[in-house]
Parts: C-alpha cells; structure tokens; sequence
C-alpha cells in the first residue's frame, strides 16, 4: 500500500480502524456505500438500515466510532454474529433512540459477558469519553 493512499484517508476514522481494511473502506466510500456498507460486507446485520443511516447523519461522531467495531468485537469474540439496531424507548417521551451492536455467540454466558465487559472497557467507554456519544451500546445475545 503507498503511503499517499493513508494521507488522504481521514485521521479520525484511522485511529478507529485497523489499517489493513484501508483499501476496502477507501473503495465502499467512492460508492457511498459508508460505514453501514462496510459493516455488511463484514458479515454484520444492518436492521432498519435506511432510519440507522438517518440516525447516524445526526451523529457523524458516531458514524466515526463504527468504523473501529467489526475490529474490535473481533479482538474479544471468535465465530459470532453481529447485528447493528436503532432501539427507540416506547416509555421515554421523544427518545432521540440508541444504537445498539449486537454480539451474537454461542458461548457460555460467563465466558462471553467477561469479553463484552472487556470490549467495553477497552473500546466503547473511551470512545464514549472521549468522543462524548452517548448513544452506542453493546449487547450480547445467545444463539
């Protein structure tokens, strides 16, 4: 890879992501396929695709911080599924909705909730400190 391929990539998004997917992500983003667009090559379920993208369009931090997640869950998690879903609360007066990436697994439930509490300690949390988003979860499921 040439190193001029890096400089016009944004700063903000290679922090986030590992630097092998570069030419990937460069080539989904000349045909606006995005963040989403990657995570669906990756294997990732985009529920309700078209209100997540609108979501994300009020929150391009968060659009950023997605860039690093396939990366990262694959750091804790072998063999699993992901899926990302815009989760509104019915009881919450004009919930403005949270975004939820889901862990999918066939391990055993203390084993995979010890990863996800170390994928958020080691990911999540300081995005959300130092990004201030406070609308990306993770949950973990059990097939």
């Amino acid at each position: 890879m040439a190193s001029d391929q890096l400089l016009e990539f944004p700063t903000e998004i290679l922090d986030k992501i590992n630097i092998s997917v570069i030419p990937e992500i460069t080539e989904l983003l000349k045909n606006n396929a995005g963040v989403l667009g990657f995570l669906r090559s990756r294997g990732c379920l985009v529920i309700e695709e078209q209100k997540i993208s609108d979501f994300l369009a009020q929150y391009p931090g968060l659009e950023e911080c997605l860039w690093g997640a396939y990366d990262n869950v694959f750091k804790y998690f072998r063999d699993v599924k992901i899926e990302l879903e815009l989760f509104f609360d019915p009881e919450i007066k004009d919930d403005k909705g949270e975004l939820f990436l889901r862990v999918i697994t066939k391990d055993n439930p203390e084993e995979a909730q010890k990863k996800l509490d170390r994928l958020n300690k080691e990911w999540l949390f300081p995005i959300i400190k130092k990004e201030r988003i406070y609308n990306l979860n993770t949950d973990i499921e059990f097939e």
